[in-house]
């Protein structure tokens, strides 16, 4: 077909082929700005009347509003192929003029008639494609940064453009183009800052490459040195990328207290939302009182971007604010859909299901962890697809559906403890004690849950536990192991006050936990013959473990009302539905 085109191509008249392949290399289409451009590159006048012949051949065609169309794709294709790269370079040459009061299209035009390297035109586009990825397109900020890779003429400008396209692609989706890009870097060409930003890189597109928290001391010191040259936008980034690692790394405090000093030295406005999100995660103890005020400020905002979005539903989730986080959650992977970011929102929806799972939400869970598992399969992101699929497992749990939670606990387990991420088994013994709970085991489920509070074990994380702490108390409660416990009020106070208590808080927004708590206060009146007082409690339980997919959970519930003297069927099932 090509060959087709550009066979009727080559009988047009020269003036109406000369526009035509304007056209095929501009990247509008107003026919205006392709007269205007096609007669520069002639060195004289190209008009309407030079169109026509295109238009009778069905080759092109002009709009109501003056644009010029071309009837196939291909024909573009072909234009390209049969032009020169002497003649491209001219034509983008009379573009760059015609358009030059746009500067982002005019770069573009001039970097398609260069010749060889320009480091001041590189420049350039490295700044259009920064504005672009401040504005989330992404694909275009991509091919911005690989045409200054092209034209670098400094060796470690062109190293950091390198690394700027890899984040990009993999935003994209495409880690096979990422890789390439990483692997195109030459280290010693690098400034120290770029060598830690290639060394992080290189541990993100594998999973074979964990240091753990060896490093991030001297990932902070670069941090700061960057702070120190001016590079405020790339300190940030800096302390955006190390955030989320520190949330799964169990830092010392020490280690914490260096990036909490580094982070408080970076001038930027209080409201800047990178800063706020990477504080968050860095310290979700020490700042998160004012972190979660901060977040709390900017939920009423609509000029965020999907990324931003993101940063602060990772923040409000590590803080414990799971509602919140939710929030800003839905509304990131709404726009990351539009922007066609598959990569980016493997991710997104990898911490969604994460959320979910801690709410209780087994419905959203294993949707959310689903999709993310195979988007982070597609894209080649295997320590992304490893996660969804431990957040698939914890969903399995809470269904009930024991078998399959068993299996992505023990994939988990043997990817994620020879390769040294220690920390991350917290979400394999989460996945073992809420499927043990779930299948009636409490005394297997409070053994499991237990490791992720103990400090001496490999399993133990500082922030997960507060988010399992309800798990333990239900488990702690059922096996006799009440006396490990003094947090967990309602359910190990065992009186009525303490119930009630728990109950008139606002708990709306815990669903789960509510009805937990309704259970366990139907059945302790049931067993004290309160049996008219129960029903209600245990009816409503029952109904929120059924909406939220909590299924082992309504069957207890469930049960508890059969011991009352009142049966409930159990709904029908969605797939059967």
């Amino acid at each position: 077909m090509e060959r087709t085109f550009a066979a009727l191509v080559a009988e047009l008249p020269p003036a109406t082929r000369s526009l035509l392949l304007v056209a095929a290399l501009d990247d509008g289409d107003g026919l205006d700005e392709i007269l205007a451009a096609a007669s520069r590159h002639e060195g004289g006048p190209v008009t309407v009347e030079d169109v026509e012949p295109a238009v009778v051949t069905r080759l092109a065609w002009v709009d109501d509003t003056y644009r010029l169309r071309f009837r196939h794709p291909l024909l573009r294709s072909a234009l390209y192929q049969s032009a020169g790269a002497a003649q491209r370079r001219r034509v983008h040459a009379a573009l760059a003029e015609v358009v030059a009061a746009d500067p982002d299209r005019r770069v573009w035009h001039r970097a398609g008639a260069a010749s060889g390297p320009d480091e001041a035109l590189a420049t350039e586009l490295t700044e259009t494609a920064m504005r672009a990825g401040h504005r989330q397109a992404a694909s275009v900020a991509l091919a911005a940064f690989q045409q200054a890779v092209q034209l670098s003429g400094d060796p470690a400008e062109r190293g950091r453009r390198l690394l700027a396209a890899a984040d990009v692609a993999a935003e994209l989706g495409d880690i096979e183009a990422a890789r390439r890009l990483v692997g195109d870097v030459v280290d010693e060409q690098l400034r120290p800052a770029d060598r830690a930003w290639l060394s992080y890189l290189r541990e993100q597109f594998s999973l074979t490459g964990w240091s753990g928290t060896s490093r991030l001391l001297v990932y902070a010191e670069l941090i700061d040195a960057l702070r120190r040259d001016g590079d405020l936008r790339r300190a940030v980034d800096g302390l955006v990328a190390m955030s989320l690692r520190f949330f799964w790394s169990n830092p010392p405090q020490s280690t914490i207290q260096a990036y909490l000093t580094v982070a408080d030295a970076i001038d930027v406005p209080k409201d800047d939302v990178r800063m706020i999100a990477a504080v968050g995660l860095i310290a979700p103890v020490e700042r998160g009182v004012v972190t979660l005020e901060r977040m709390a400020q900017l939920r009423t905002r609509f000029d965020l971007a999907p990324a931003e979005l993101q940063l602060l539903g990772l923040s409000a989730s590590g803080t414990g604010a799971l509602t919140l986080s939710a929030e800003f959650y839905a509304s990131a992977a709404a726009g990351v859909r539009a922007q066609g970011r598959v990569g980016v929102l493997a991710q997104l929806l990898t911490s969604q299901a994460f959320n979910a799972a801690c709410l209780g939400d087994a419905r959203l869970a294993l949707s959310a962890a689903v999709e993310a598992a195979d988007l982070a399969t597609e894209t080649g992101q295997p320590a992304w697809a490893l996660t969804a699929r431990l957040m698939l497992g914890h969903a399995q749990a809470l269904a009930g559906d024991g078998a399959a939670a068993t299996e992505a606990a023990d994939l988990g387990e043997s990817i994620l403890l020879p390769s040294g991420r220690l920390p991350m088994l917290a979400l394999v013994q989460a996945i073992r004690g809420v499927e043990a709970l779930a299948g009636g085991r409490p005394a297997d489920a409070y053994r499991h849950l237990h490791r992720i509070f103990d400090p001496d074990d490999v399993a133990y994380h500082p922030y997960l536990r507060f988010m399992m702490s309800g798990h333990l108390a239900e488990a702690a409660f059922w096996c006799g192991e009440e006396d490990a416990l003094r947090y967990a009020g309602a359910v190990l106070a065992n009186d009525a006050p303490a119930f009630e208590a728990a109950l008139a808080a606002d708990l709306s927004a815990w669903s789960f936990e509510r009805a937990r708590l309704e259970r366990a206060y139907g059945a302790w009146l049931r067993r004290r013959r309160r049996v008219a007082e129960s029903r209600p409690l245990l009816r409503s339980a029952a109904a929120t473990f059924d909406a939220l997919g909590a299924v082992p959970w309504a069957d207890r519930a469930r049960a508890e009302l059969r011991a009352s003297g009142e049966s409930l069927r159990r709904p029908p099932t969605r797939p059967a539905r």
